[in-house]
Protein backbone atom coordinates (compact mmCIF):
# COMPACT_ATOMS: atom_id res chain seq x y z
CA UNK A 1 0.00 0.00 0.00
CA UNK A 2 1.15 3.67 -0.93
CA UNK A 3 1.34 5.71 2.18
CA UNK A 4 -0.92 8.74 1.17
CA UNK A 5 1.26 11.57 2.85
CA UNK A 6 3.09 14.49 1.06
CA UNK A 7 6.48 14.10 0.23
CA UNK A 8 8.66 17.70 0.46
CA UNK A 9 10.60 18.41 -2.91
CA UNK A 10 14.62 19.42 -1.80
CA UNK A 11 15.58 21.04 -4.80
CA UNK A 12 19.42 21.43 -5.40
CA UNK A 13 21.52 22.77 -8.24
CA UNK A 14 20.53 24.00 -11.78
CA UNK A 15 19.34 20.50 -13.08
CA UNK A 16 17.05 20.05 -10.10
CA UNK A 17 15.67 23.64 -10.09
CA UNK A 18 14.75 23.35 -13.29
CA UNK A 19 13.25 20.09 -12.72
CA UNK A 20 11.20 21.82 -9.92
CA UNK A 21 10.35 24.83 -11.93
CA UNK A 22 8.71 22.27 -14.75
CA UNK A 23 7.18 20.39 -12.10
CA UNK A 24 5.41 23.06 -11.08
CA UNK A 25 4.10 24.94 -14.02
CA UNK A 26 2.84 20.61 -14.94
CA UNK A 27 1.30 21.06 -11.48
CA UNK A 28 -0.48 23.94 -12.45
CA UNK A 29 -1.22 22.54 -15.53
CA UNK A 30 -3.42 19.23 -14.01
CA UNK A 31 -4.66 21.36 -11.42
CA UNK A 32 -6.66 23.86 -14.10
CA UNK A 33 -7.44 20.30 -16.05
CA UNK A 34 -8.86 18.99 -12.91
CA UNK A 35 -10.04 21.75 -11.02
CA UNK A 36 -8.51 21.06 -8.04
CA UNK A 37 -6.68 23.43 -5.05
CA UNK A 38 -3.34 22.73 -5.08
CA UNK A 39 -1.43 23.53 -1.56
CA UNK A 40 2.31 23.22 -1.01
CA UNK A 41 3.94 20.22 -0.06
CA UNK A 42 4.21 19.95 3.26
CA UNK A 43 5.78 16.97 5.95
CA UNK A 44 3.65 14.53 7.19
CA UNK A 45 0.45 15.91 9.23
CA UNK A 46 0.56 15.25 12.55
CA UNK A 47 -3.38 14.81 13.61
CA UNK A 48 -4.56 12.37 16.11
CA UNK A 49 -5.94 8.47 15.17
CA UNK A 50 -8.87 8.30 12.81
CA UNK A 51 -9.04 12.39 11.49
CA UNK A 52 -7.71 12.13 8.10
CA UNK A 53 -6.86 15.59 6.57
CA UNK A 54 -7.59 16.10 2.89
CA UNK A 55 -6.28 18.00 -0.01
CA UNK A 56 -4.00 17.89 -2.96
CA UNK A 57 -0.81 16.85 -3.03
CA UNK A 58 1.99 15.05 -4.69
CA UNK A 59 2.22 11.34 -4.68
CA UNK A 60 4.97 8.64 -5.65
CA UNK A 61 4.60 6.26 -8.81
CA UNK A 62 3.40 3.19 -6.56
CA UNK A 63 5.00 0.47 -8.30
CA UNK A 64 6.03 0.23 -12.05
CA UNK A 65 4.68 1.95 -15.19
CA UNK A 66 3.73 0.22 -18.58
CA UNK A 67 5.24 1.33 -21.58
CA UNK A 68 2.57 1.64 -24.93
CA UNK A 69 3.74 -0.67 -28.27
CA UNK A 70 4.51 2.94 -29.45
CA UNK A 71 6.66 3.99 -26.95
CA UNK A 72 4.41 7.28 -26.67
CA UNK A 73 1.88 6.46 -23.28
CA UNK A 74 2.88 5.44 -19.95
CA UNK A 75 0.57 4.11 -17.79
CA UNK A 76 0.69 3.51 -13.79
CA UNK A 77 -0.69 1.42 -10.85
CA UNK A 78 -3.30 3.93 -9.27
CA UNK A 79 -2.77 5.17 -5.53
CA UNK A 80 -4.54 3.48 -2.68
CA UNK A 81 -5.69 4.91 -0.06
CA UNK A 82 -6.47 2.26 3.18
CA UNK A 83 -8.32 -0.83 2.09
CA UNK A 84 -7.82 0.19 -1.25
CA UNK A 85 -10.03 3.35 -1.02
CA UNK A 86 -10.14 4.82 -4.71
CA UNK A 87 -8.63 8.81 -4.78
CA UNK A 88 -8.99 10.91 -7.59
CA UNK A 89 -5.68 11.46 -9.54
CA UNK A 90 -3.89 12.81 -12.29
CA UNK A 91 -0.07 11.04 -13.44
CA UNK A 92 2.19 13.92 -14.25
CA UNK A 93 5.35 14.22 -16.82
CA UNK A 94 8.25 16.25 -16.92
CA UNK A 95 10.62 15.50 -20.01
CA UNK A 96 13.90 16.02 -20.41
CA UNK A 97 16.33 14.80 -23.11
CA UNK A 98 17.68 12.02 -20.98
CA UNK A 99 15.14 11.14 -18.48
CA UNK A 100 11.09 11.49 -17.61
CA UNK A 101 10.27 12.67 -14.21
CA UNK A 102 6.69 10.81 -13.01
CA UNK A 103 4.64 12.27 -10.27
CA UNK A 104 1.12 11.62 -9.06
CA UNK A 105 -1.31 14.81 -7.91
CA UNK A 106 -3.63 12.77 -5.57
CA UNK A 107 -7.07 14.52 -4.31
CA UNK A 108 -8.38 13.09 -1.62
CA UNK A 109 -7.54 12.49 2.33
CA UNK A 110 -4.11 12.47 3.84
CA UNK A 111 -3.19 9.38 6.40
CA UNK A 112 -0.11 9.32 8.77
CA UNK A 113 1.89 6.48 9.08
CA UNK A 114 0.28 5.95 12.49
CA UNK A 115 -3.33 5.64 11.04
CA UNK A 116 -2.52 3.32 8.03
CA UNK A 117 -0.96 0.86 11.13
CA UNK A 118 -4.25 0.68 13.18
CA UNK A 119 -6.69 0.27 10.32
CA UNK A 120 -8.63 -3.01 10.41
CA UNK A 121 -10.13 -3.32 7.18
CA UNK A 122 -13.18 -5.36 6.33
CA UNK A 123 -13.95 -5.39 2.50
CA UNK A 124 -11.44 -3.65 0.10
CA UNK A 125 -13.01 -1.47 -2.72
CA UNK A 126 -12.44 -2.80 -6.76
CA UNK A 127 -10.94 0.16 -8.86
CA UNK A 128 -13.14 1.02 -11.41
CA UNK A 129 -11.82 4.09 -13.02
CA UNK A 130 -9.49 4.68 -15.69
CA UNK A 131 -5.48 3.81 -14.55
CA UNK A 132 -3.16 7.34 -13.90
CA UNK A 133 -1.79 7.35 -17.86
CA UNK A 134 0.24 10.31 -20.11
CA UNK A 135 0.92 10.41 -23.60
CA UNK A 136 4.40 12.06 -23.79
CA UNK A 137 5.75 14.62 -26.17
CA UNK A 138 7.78 11.94 -27.92
CA UNK A 139 8.72 8.57 -28.00
CA UNK A 140 10.05 7.49 -24.60
CA UNK A 141 13.27 5.85 -26.33
CA UNK A 142 16.03 4.66 -24.33
CA UNK A 143 15.30 7.77 -21.51
CA UNK A 144 15.34 6.51 -18.14
CA UNK A 145 12.01 7.32 -15.84
CA UNK A 146 12.85 8.23 -12.58
CA UNK A 147 10.39 9.57 -9.47
CA UNK A 148 9.52 13.23 -9.95
CA UNK A 149 9.65 13.85 -5.92
CA UNK A 150 12.68 11.30 -5.05
CA UNK A 151 14.74 10.81 -8.58
CA UNK A 152 14.46 7.57 -7.88
CA UNK A 153 14.02 4.60 -10.82
CA UNK A 154 11.03 3.39 -11.66
CA UNK A 155 10.50 0.39 -13.21
CA UNK A 156 9.23 -0.15 -17.10
CA UNK A 157 7.27 -2.69 -18.62
CA UNK A 158 5.95 -3.08 -22.38
CA UNK A 159 7.20 -1.04 -25.32
CA UNK A 160 8.91 -3.34 -27.48
CA UNK A 161 8.23 -6.32 -25.27
CA UNK A 162 4.59 -6.22 -25.73
CA UNK A 163 3.98 -9.44 -28.21
CA UNK A 164 2.06 -8.22 -31.37
CA UNK A 165 -0.87 -10.52 -32.36
CA UNK A 166 -0.93 -11.47 -36.17
CA UNK A 167 -4.18 -13.68 -35.42
CA UNK A 168 -7.18 -12.15 -34.01
CA UNK A 169 -11.35 -13.12 -34.18
CA UNK A 170 -13.82 -10.90 -35.90
CA UNK A 171 -14.33 -7.64 -34.13
CA UNK A 172 -10.80 -7.56 -31.88
CA UNK A 173 -8.96 -4.38 -32.14
CA UNK A 174 -5.84 -4.24 -30.22
CA UNK A 175 -6.90 -2.23 -27.15
CA UNK A 176 -4.82 0.36 -24.75
CA UNK A 177 -1.79 -0.93 -22.36
CA UNK A 178 -2.62 -1.11 -18.94
CA UNK A 179 -0.55 -2.36 -16.32
CA UNK A 180 -1.54 -6.27 -15.19
CA UNK A 181 -2.21 -6.58 -11.43
CA UNK A 182 -3.60 -10.01 -11.22
CA UNK A 183 -2.76 -12.83 -13.80
CA UNK A 184 -6.35 -15.04 -15.49
CA UNK A 185 -4.54 -17.99 -15.70
CA UNK A 186 -7.03 -21.07 -14.60
CA UNK A 187 -10.33 -19.18 -14.52
CA UNK A 188 -9.82 -17.13 -11.04
CA UNK A 189 -7.88 -14.04 -10.29
CA UNK A 190 -4.33 -14.84 -9.05
CA UNK A 191 -2.20 -11.97 -7.66
CA UNK A 192 1.21 -11.56 -9.50
CA UNK A 193 2.72 -10.04 -6.41
CA UNK A 194 6.15 -8.45 -7.28
CA UNK A 195 6.16 -9.67 -11.53
CA UNK A 196 5.87 -6.37 -13.32
CA UNK A 197 3.28 -7.20 -16.36
CA UNK A 198 0.58 -5.32 -18.64
CA UNK A 199 -2.56 -6.30 -19.95
CA UNK A 200 -4.86 -4.88 -23.44
CA UNK A 201 -7.85 -6.33 -24.21
CA UNK A 202 -10.85 -6.57 -26.95
CA UNK A 203 -14.34 -7.01 -27.81
CA UNK A 204 -14.98 -10.08 -30.06
CA UNK A 205 -17.80 -10.69 -32.87
CA UNK A 206 -20.10 -13.13 -32.08
CA UNK A 207 -23.65 -14.24 -33.27
CA UNK A 208 -25.61 -13.17 -29.79
CA UNK A 209 -26.30 -9.64 -28.73
CA UNK A 210 -25.17 -8.19 -24.88
CA UNK A 211 -27.03 -8.66 -22.11
CA UNK A 212 -25.21 -6.04 -19.98
CA UNK A 213 -24.34 -2.61 -21.51
CA UNK A 214 -20.99 -2.37 -19.41
CA UNK A 215 -19.89 -6.36 -20.85
CA UNK A 216 -19.38 -7.27 -24.31
CA UNK A 217 -20.69 -10.74 -25.18
CA UNK A 218 -17.09 -12.00 -25.82
CA UNK A 219 -14.14 -10.60 -24.79
CA UNK A 220 -10.71 -11.99 -25.37
CA UNK A 221 -8.25 -10.68 -22.67
CA UNK A 222 -3.91 -10.84 -23.61
CA UNK A 223 -1.41 -10.65 -20.58
CA UNK A 224 2.17 -10.96 -20.21
CA UNK A 225 4.15 -11.16 -16.98
CA UNK A 226 7.65 -10.75 -16.49
CA UNK A 227 9.04 -14.16 -15.13
CA UNK A 228 7.38 -17.33 -14.60
CA UNK A 229 4.16 -16.68 -13.03
CA UNK A 230 2.41 -20.33 -11.51
CA UNK A 231 -0.61 -21.56 -12.57
CA UNK A 232 -3.39 -21.99 -9.56
CA UNK A 233 -3.46 -25.76 -10.60
CA UNK A 234 -7.61 -25.66 -11.51
CA UNK A 235 -8.75 -28.72 -14.13
CA UNK A 236 -6.30 -28.60 -17.38
CA UNK A 237 -9.02 -29.07 -20.40
CA UNK A 238 -5.62 -29.85 -22.69
CA UNK A 239 -2.27 -29.81 -22.76
CA UNK A 240 -0.33 -28.59 -25.93
CA UNK A 241 2.54 -26.17 -27.25
CA UNK A 242 2.86 -22.55 -28.10
CA UNK A 243 6.13 -21.53 -30.70
CA UNK A 244 7.39 -25.13 -29.27
CA UNK A 245 6.99 -24.38 -25.62
CA UNK A 246 4.70 -26.18 -23.21
CA UNK A 247 1.27 -24.70 -22.65
CA UNK A 248 -1.96 -25.13 -20.98
CA UNK A 249 -5.64 -24.71 -21.93
CA UNK A 250 -8.48 -24.87 -18.87
CA UNK A 251 -11.97 -23.61 -18.84
CA UNK A 252 -14.40 -22.92 -15.91
CA UNK A 253 -17.70 -25.25 -15.85
CA UNK A 254 -20.07 -23.59 -13.82
CA UNK A 255 -22.64 -26.28 -11.87
CA UNK A 256 -24.25 -29.43 -13.36
CA UNK A 257 -25.80 -27.68 -16.90
CA UNK A 258 -22.02 -27.74 -17.51
CA UNK A 259 -21.73 -24.12 -18.42
CA UNK A 260 -18.24 -22.33 -19.39
CA UNK A 261 -17.97 -18.55 -18.70
CA UNK A 262 -13.92 -18.78 -19.50
CA UNK A 263 -11.02 -20.41 -21.52
CA UNK A 264 -7.58 -19.70 -21.23
CA UNK A 265 -4.18 -20.72 -22.85
CA UNK A 266 -1.02 -20.05 -20.34
CA UNK A 267 2.60 -20.39 -21.56
CA UNK A 268 6.17 -19.51 -20.34
CA UNK A 269 8.94 -18.01 -23.32
CA UNK A 270 11.59 -15.74 -23.44
CA UNK A 271 11.39 -15.21 -19.26
CA UNK A 272 7.86 -14.33 -19.81
CA UNK A 273 4.47 -15.42 -18.82
CA UNK A 274 1.72 -15.15 -21.62
CA UNK A 275 -2.12 -16.26 -20.54
CA UNK A 276 -4.57 -15.55 -23.54
CA UNK A 277 -8.27 -15.39 -22.12
CA UNK A 278 -11.64 -16.35 -23.79
CA UNK A 279 -14.64 -14.48 -21.63
CA UNK A 280 -18.33 -14.23 -21.89
CA UNK A 281 -20.46 -11.67 -20.09
CA UNK A 282 -23.80 -13.29 -21.60
CA UNK A 283 -26.07 -14.83 -19.10
CA UNK A 284 -25.35 -18.51 -17.65
CA UNK A 285 -27.20 -20.11 -20.82
CA UNK A 286 -25.33 -22.60 -23.90
CA UNK A 287 -24.92 -19.19 -25.96
CA UNK A 288 -22.67 -17.95 -22.96
CA UNK A 289 -20.91 -21.19 -23.46
CA UNK A 290 -20.73 -20.49 -27.55
CA UNK A 291 -19.60 -16.85 -27.32
CA UNK A 292 -16.29 -18.48 -25.51
CA UNK A 293 -13.27 -19.05 -28.32
CA UNK A 294 -12.20 -22.84 -28.25
CA UNK A 295 -9.71 -24.64 -27.42
CA UNK A 296 -8.30 -25.15 -31.27
CA UNK A 297 -9.06 -21.23 -31.46
CA UNK A 298 -7.00 -19.71 -28.86
CA UNK A 299 -4.05 -21.78 -29.57
CA UNK A 300 -4.13 -20.98 -33.30
CA UNK A 301 -4.04 -17.18 -31.84
CA UNK A 302 -1.06 -17.94 -29.38
CA UNK A 303 0.58 -19.61 -31.95
CA UNK A 304 -0.07 -16.10 -34.09
CA UNK A 305 1.16 -14.05 -31.32
CA UNK A 306 5.00 -12.72 -32.12
CA UNK A 307 6.82 -12.26 -28.62
CA UNK A 308 10.33 -10.02 -28.85
CA UNK A 309 13.22 -10.73 -27.53
CA UNK A 310 13.85 -7.24 -27.09
CA UNK A 311 13.69 -5.42 -23.20
CA UNK A 312 12.07 -2.46 -22.26
CA UNK A 313 15.22 -0.20 -22.35
CA UNK A 314 15.16 1.43 -19.16
CA UNK A 315 13.89 -0.08 -15.62
CA UNK A 316 13.93 -3.76 -15.89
Amino acid sequence: MTTLAPVRIQPGGGTRRAIFLSLGIALVLGVLTIGLEVSRSAPRPVVPIGQPTRGTYLARVPSYATVSRDGRTLTVVPVRGPCDEPVRQRLLAVEFRDRVYLTVLVHGKMYTEAQLRQMICATFQVWTGPLPSITLRAPLGNRAVVQGLTGRPVPLYGGAQVATPTVLPNGCAPGPIQPGGVVVMNGLPYFAGSHPGLEWSCDVTVPFPRRNPNEPASQLRFGQWQGLVPSLGLPIEERTTVHGHPAIVIVEHLGAVNIIPIRSISWHEDDQTFVISSTSGLTLSVAHSKAVLSAADLVRIADGLRVSSARTPVGN
